[in-house]
């Protein structure tokens, strides 16, 4: 175990997470106080859809850690290469398959939503926050598998805890020019993007280089991880969602703003769990 490495990782989840509640709390008040708290409560309930959506991903990223151990511990640059670039594969696909969703789901959601914003702004606005969760299936989730694997998840971390003081910025900007909320939440995707460019900027300093040509891996064990993930969707993402259809978009924000205290508890737990102590147990 590297003493250093899980010193790093628990320093930069710690710090990602002090950032990630002060965004949490920023945002609901910034839209509450410049757009209304049903805006508020929309943009909660298209969140928790939009994790209900990542079931898509259906254990992969789990799996692709177990994974990538062996050829870690034994310094098998082609294994490494191959299962790297498959992951790469199987993501793009994956976001392929997620914007399809989206798509399907946005048309649906902004039909039976109770809220007095228009269908088709209602739709876009799916849309646009979506964006973020296609952009990192697309380019980032791959490093996320990688970093977590090699127990260097501060390495990602850093990538995140940038990305979200401009998310921070960007959001106090769009509120300081009264810009529509689509605009706010279309920026805050794009960020995604520069976060990619700095985890590739740390990949290429890696021991190994990536080779175009590669054997397609089978990813094990993804069923397993599934079932856990479908669970812990349906008791986590549900409630708001639920309130925003049957009841209206306002008590959906009223909702969210209480479950942003239970969310911060089990976001630090998830964190430090799963990127500083549950890598240790795999090499």
């Amino acid at each position: 175990m590297n003493k250093q490495n899980v010193q790093k990782n628990i320093t930069l989840n710690i710090l990602f997470q002090l950032i990630n509640i002060v965004y949490g709390l920023i945002l609901p008040r910034i839209l509450i106080n410049n757009y209304g708290s049903e805006m508020n409560g929309l943009v909660s309930a298209i969140l928790q859809m939009i994790g209900y959506m990542t079931i898509v991903e259906a254990g992969l990223s789990a799996a692709s850690i177990r994974q990538f151990y062996e050829p870690l511990i034994k310094k098998d640059s082609q294994k490494i290469n191959d299962l790297f670039q498959s992951i790469n594969y199987y993501y793009k696909k994956i976001a392929n398959y997620f914007l399809l969703i989206v798509v399907v789901v946005a048309i649906f959601y902004s039909t039976v939503v109770k809220a007095q914003v228009e269908n088709f702004y209602v739709f876009l606005l799916v849309i646009a926050i979506s964006l973020s969760t296609f952009f990192d299936f697309s380019f980032a989730t791959k490093y996320y598998i990688y970093y977590l694997a090699k127990k260097e998840a501060y390495k990602y971390q850093i990538s995140q805890i940038i990305s979200q003081f401009i998310k921070i910025i960007i959001a106090l900007v769009c509120v300081y020019i009264k810009a529509e909320v689509l605009l706010l939440f279309i920026l805050v995707s794009l960020v995604v993007l520069i976060k990619v460019i700095i985890l590739k900027r740390m990949f290429s300093q890696e021991e190994f280089e990536l080779c175009s040509e590669y054997n397609l891996i089978k990813i094990d064990q993804r069923n397993s991880v599934f079932v856990h993930q479908i669970l812990g969707l349906i008791i986590y993402n549900g409630p708001i969602i639920l309130i925003s259809i049957f009841i209206d978009a306002f008590n959906a924000s009223v909702f969210s703003i209480y479950n942003i205290i239970f969310g911060t508890f089990y976001g630090f737990y998830s964190l430090i769990y799963s990127q500083t102590i549950l890598p240790q147990l795999g090499h």
